[in-house]
């Protein structure tokens, strides 16, 4: 049987080994951490060594390519020359300096200048060898931080004398047509029926001496374009004048609104003498006066005048879709005695304020289009004969039938006439006859004329303009019309206007006798 105190002993032991157990553990513990402590330091010196090696590697690459290849953003002028080497470079300048232009497009300005035209070309010194020089290869990673121009390493030569004169012919010839620089000013705003203050304005027209300057740099880098700054621009003269000038406009005003006369002939008001015709006639005295112009309302009037006596005279009109046209002849028009005319209007316009004053005419038309102009109402027929074209306006001008037509070949008898008539009657049906000479196309190429010859056609829709003789018409034995089918003869009119039949009928439901029909080129 053991006794307390060897029991106390054998604990004593068995708790030694525990903690040597627990202390070889420790230790292993610490071993392997220090271990793999160990393995990972040899991991990161091996990574940042290969890092190394990849970075030197990638560096020594770098300086190999750099050392004969321009860096990339790169540039020559408008030619990229990113990564090319320096025989590829210096075929570049070899061509630049053969195919080089500058060109001007601003302001209205619109010229190139070539090469040639200046003697340009490259110092010998500016070979691409010299430029890829000018970048060092061993801080190329710093070097690429940055985007670069070359083209201000050039040094270029031209004949300065041939650029100045050709940029003074340019500009010369460009001023002709520019937009001239305007002092502050009045002017009548025609949306407003106002005159209001304009301050300065800035124009087109330019200058050669800070052109030149400007080109001059541009040539020295070698650009390919070239903007213009104001500074090139012909200044207005410096304002000052505003207050004067506004009060002139208030003035102006003031005067305009006291015309509201109404001119009459015949039974209705054709034109008037509002604040906007009276604008036309206003004048600015250099000390801000203002006033009529006496011999611009004379001018006025001797134009209306010519209107009213414009019987088979020229007329110069814009149609509705702007086109310009002047036309002479016809049987319609006003007709007053002038000097009469004159003394009523010029004694209406010096009495001012609202009034009607009726002007007595021996022949009435039917309104006016335009002042001076056409001496007709919005409402007419509008036959363009080198359109082929013939269009209706009612009477607010707006465009409620068109059509292809074909008329009289030109150059024959048959040839449409040109001038202003009327509608005289409208008849449906209607037979055409005439007599005259007719030419027959014979299958062999020839034509035979047979004299007196009667002619005939039924028409369902007639409406003469001309003595009964010259008229709109249907004509059902066209297969088409308008192009050029009027300068066949055997296509032409005998001098009427022909349309298709379907249009025929609209325009005969629109008209009526007394509108106006004009004919023209």
């Amino acid at each position: 049987m053991e006794t307390g105190e060897g029991a106390g002993s054998l604990q004593t032991t068995q708790e030694q080994k525990l903690q040597r157990l627990a202390e070889n553990q420790r230790r292993r513990q610490e071993e392997s951490i220090a271990r793999a402590a160990k393995r990972r330091r040899r991991k990161l010196i091996a990574s940042a060594v290969a890092i190394v090696v990849i970075l030197l590697g990638v560096y020594i690459a770098g300086v190999m390519q750099f050392s004969d290849r321009f860096m990339s953003r790169t540039s020559l002028g408008s030619a990229d020359i990113s990564d090319k080497t320096t025989s590829e470079v210096q075929a570049i300048l070899d061509d630049s300096v053969a195919s080089y232009s500058l060109t001007i497009n601003d302001f209205g300005l619109e010229t190139t200048i070539q090469a040639a035209d200046i003697s340009f070309s490259y110092d010998p010194s500016c070979t691409a060898k010299a430029l890829i020089a000018k970048r060092n290869p061993l801080i190329w990673p710093y070097e690429l931080l940055f985007a670069r121009d070359l083209a201000t390493s050039l040094i270029v030569s031209y004949d300065e004398q041939a650029l100045s004169a050709l940029l003074q012919t340019a500009i010369d010839e460009h001023n002709q047509h520019a937009e001239p620089a305007k002092e502050e000013s009045i002017a009548f705003n025609s949306e407003t029926d106002r005159f209001e203050y304009i301050g300065p304005v800035v124009g087109t027209q330019l200058i050669l001496e800070p052109v030149l300057a400007k080109v001059k740099e541009a040539l020295a880098g070698s650009k390919s374009s070239l903007e213009l700054t104001e500074d090139c621009v012909v200044q207005p003269i410096a304002g000052g004048r505003e207050e004067q000038l506004t009060t002139a406009a208030k003035q102006a005003n003031m005067l305009c609104d006291q015309y509201h006369i109404t001119f009459t002939l015949g039974s209705s008001a054709s034109f008037i003498v509002d604040s906007a015709q009276a604008a036309q006639w206003i004048s600015i005295g250099e000390d801000y006066s203002v006033s009529l112009d006496q011999t611009k309302i004379d001018a006025w009037i001797d134009s209306i005048c010519n209107l009213l006596d414009a019987k088979g005279g020229e007329r110069t009109y814009t149609r509705p879709d702007g086109k310009v046209v002047t036309v002479a002849g016809g049987s319609y028009g006003w007709a007053t005695d002038r000097g009469t005319a004159a003394q009523l209007i010029r004694d209406a316009i010096a009495k001012k304020g609202t009034q009607t004053v009726a002007i007595p005419c021996t022949t009435t038309g039917n309104g006016f289009l335009g002042m001076p102009g056409a001496d007709w109402g919005k409402r007419y027929i509008d036959v363009d004969i080198s359109e082929q074209y013939a269009r209706f306006y009612d009477s607010d001008g707006s465009l409620v039938w068109e059509t292809d037509v074909i008329t009289g070949t030109r150059w024959t008898d048959f040839e449409t006439p040109t001038g202003v008539n009327t509608i005289q009657y409208k008849a449906s049906p209607m037979s055409l006859r005439s007599t005259g000479d007719y030419i027959v196309y014979n299958d062999d190429g020839t034509t035979t004329v047979e004299e007196d010859y009667e002619f005939g056609r039924d028409v369902e829709y007639w409406m003469p303009f001309i003595n009964d003789f010259i008229g709109l018409h249907d004509a059902w034995w066209q297969d088409a019309f308008g192009g050029n089918l009027y300068e066949d003869a055997s296509h032409g009119s005998g001098g009427c206007i022909n349309l298709p039949t379907d249009k025929a009928a609209e325009l005969y439901d629109l008209v009526q006798a007394g509108d106006v029909v004009v004919t023209h080129w």
